[in-house]
């Protein structure tokens, strides 16, 4: 699956929070920067639960369960117990949409 899914309306993502959005059989956290989008897997790398439910902390997201946190620029890994970055997808802005290529993480 190498094609481009829309992922939301642009108007419908906040700056500087967290949206979590379904595409296709996946959910998917959206992280909006001023004008630049960050796509990550829904899901700490450390044991697999849901990064929307952690806290944001200065462009960064601690995962509840065990306090890893991860860069939401970047996706780098920033403290254990987690030892892999979030792999980010690629994203375009066009029509007023963000997509993603959704199988194809960087």
């Amino acid at each position: 699956m190498n094609e481009w899914i829309s992922v939301a309306a642009i108007e419908d993502l906040s700056m500087d929070q967290l949206t979590v959005c379904q595409v296709q059989d996946q959910e998917v956290l959206v992280y909006r920067s001023g004008n630049a989008f960050y796509v990550y897997p829904n899901r700490c790398t450390h044991q697999d639960v849901p990064l929307a439910d952690g806290f944001l902390v200065k462009g960064s997201i601690v995962c509840r369960l065990h306090g890893a946190k991860f860069d939401l620029a970047t996706g780098h890994c920033l403290r254990a117990p987690a030892m892999q970055n979030l792999q980010a997808y690629p994203v375009d802005v066009s029509e007023g949409q963000l997509w993603i290529k959704l199988g194809t993480p960087m």
